[in-house]
This record gives C-alpha cells, structure tokens and sequence, in this order.
C-alpha cells in the first residue's frame, strides 16, 4: 500500500466536507429551518423529515459510505488513497447542493433565505475543493440575500460574512478578510450575546488572522476572552 503525506490543507478541506456532508441525511428541500455548521456551510432539517414523508436519497447514503472508508484511509496512514476517495466524494456531492439550490431558487424564490443557504453550501463545497473562484460568487450572493431579507444585524447574516472573511484569509487577502471578521463578531455580541459559541468563534476567527500577520498584541486578548467564556 502506498503512503503518501497529505498536506495539512488538503486534510483541512476533508475535514470541511465531512462535516457538512455528515448532515446530510436527506437532499435538501425548500422550507426548512437552517442553523449554523462550523464547515462553513449551513444545516437544513426538510420539513419531509418531521412529518416522516422524506425519501432518503441513495447518494446520500453513498456518500456516507465513501466519507467512512476515506477517514478509515486516513487513519492506516494511507493518504493517496483517501484523497482518491475524496475526489469521488466532491463528484458525487456537487450535484446534490446544485439540485438543492435550483429547488429553492424555483419554488421559494431567488432571494428566500432558504436559498441564501443553499448557495452558502455549495459555496462551501467549492471551498473544500480549493475552487475559490467558483465559490466567492455564492458567498457574495448569500450575503447580500441575507442582508436585505435578514437584516444587516441578523445572525446568519454574521455567518456569511463569517464564511466569506475565511475564503479571503485563506487566500491570503488579510486585508478584506478583517473587517468581515469584526463585523461578524458585532453581529454576534449583539444578536446571539458575547458568551454565545458563535460569539466565541467569531474571536477565535479574529484572533487567528491577527496571529497569521504577526499581530499577536492584536490577537492575545481576543484568546483570552474566548479561553475565559468557555471555562
């Protein structure tokens, strides 16, 4: 069997996708309550599921089979392989976030929040695969819809600006990426509270680019306020 060393970004977007994908128990349908996922996407619960007339999807279920061997993979050491699994995984997901948001666009409309979400998961996809080109668009559009049917103080608002600050960051535009964070914080303090997990995320999110410039005087209280929230 060959080992290969997985660069730590590849395992990081992995990691990503897991998280998002492991949610996704059903293909997503319009009318859903949506919460926050810390991969960057967002959550959907269909409305199918609590009345039991959901059909799973067997893509689905393909997926989590394919997302449990490529993370057994990872754990013998066998990272070719796993990365092998992984580009079926992004082949088989891409379809079903692109199906979700064309039902969502088609029967709530192009700037229901419900779509806003769809486009953030998609977007996320496309950031799990380093397609940051495709992604950014995505991120933009759900922002603005959620600007103008959320508020500009919402919570999920603070999200995608949240989500589009980490695709800047990891692209190394430090720059655009700071005052998303710093607005994402302030929605979070004044909407959720400043010891709500997202709050403590956002000073987190903060911190970490204070610290990848060098700012560490910048980035030290941030990581104690968050150490001290938490405990």
């Amino acid at each position: 069997m060959i080992k290969a060393a997985l660069p730590a970004v590849a395992r990081s977007r992995a990691a990503s996708l897991a998280g998002l994908l492991a949610g996704l128990l059903f293909l997503q349908l319009p009318g859903t309550a949506s919460g926050t996922d810390p991969a960057g996407g967002d959550r959907e619960r269909p409305w199918a599921v609590a009345q039991g007339e959901a059909t799973p999807n067997p893509a689905v279920a393909q997926l989590q089979e394919l997302i449990k061997q490529a993370d057994a993979l990872k754990a013998k050491g066998a990272y070719s392989e796993a990365a092998l699994l992984w580009k079926q995984i992004f082949s088989i997901a891409e379809p079903l976030y692109k199906r979700s948001l064309e039902i969502s666009e088609k029967a709530l409309g192009p700037e229901h929040p419900d779509t806003a979400s769809s486009l953030n998961n998609l977007a996320a996809l496309y950031r799990a695969q380093g397609r940051n080109g495709d992604a950014e668009p995505l991120y933009k559009r759900s922002l603005a819809i959620r600007e103008k049917v959320l508020g500009p103080e919402h919570s999920d608002t603070a999200t995608s600006l949240n989500n589009l600050a980490g695709l800047y960051e990891s692209q190394g535009r430090y720059g655009e990426a700071e005052p998303l964070y710093k607005r994402s914080l302030e929605i979070s303090e004044k909407a959720l509270g400043p010891e709500h997990p997202d709050t403590v995320s956002s000073l987190n999110n903060l911190a970490a680019l204070y610290r990848v410039q060098g700012r560490n005087g910048d980035a030290e209280p941030l990581y104690k306020r968050s150490l001290a929230i938490r405990e």
